[in-house]
């Protein structure tokens, strides 16, 4: 069930952005990203967002330590970050394709603040534990 959404989604953004490149929708913040081919590694920074990888692999290094962000990934930023980034996994029959939606925190803030929602009961920490795996540098 998850693949074929997964798959499903990945078709929907394909045919939306035929072109390599940035893709700006009509939500604002919302972009679309399609890359076929690796890049090298270059330093950014994210700005709060939130990312969805559905194809392909990008290698991310935040504040020294190191994600593998593929088809199973998403990436939240809440506060500006530097980083450093590499595609390492697109084609032209298998691009890299991503949802990247910007985030206004003091508003996500305001929601929050006057939303509730159950307790949650959290025994332990997880990170990373299925979807992203540990690197070498750049």
């Amino acid at each position: 069930m998850v693949i074929e959404m997964r798959r499903s989604l990945a078709r929907r953004i394909a045919a939306r952005t035929r072109k390599e490149g940035e893709h700006k929708t009509a939500i604002p913040g919302l972009i679309l990203y399609h890359r076929m081919s690796p890049t090298p590694c270059y330093r950014a920074s994210y700005e709060p967002s939130l990312s969805i990888f559905v194809q392909g692999r990008k290698r991310i290094n935040l504040g020294g330590t190191e994600y593998l962000c593929d088809g199973s990934s998403f990436l939240l930023s809440s506060i500006d970050v530097p980083a450093e980034s590499q595609i390492v996994e697109a084609s032209e029959k298998v691009p890299l394709l991503c949802m990247f939606l910007s985030l206004d925190m003091p508003t996500s803030g305001r929601f929050s603040a006057v939303t509730t929602c159950p307790k949650l009961r959290l025994h332990r920490t997880v990170k990373g534990s299925r979807s992203v795996r540990r690197l070498s540098d750049c």
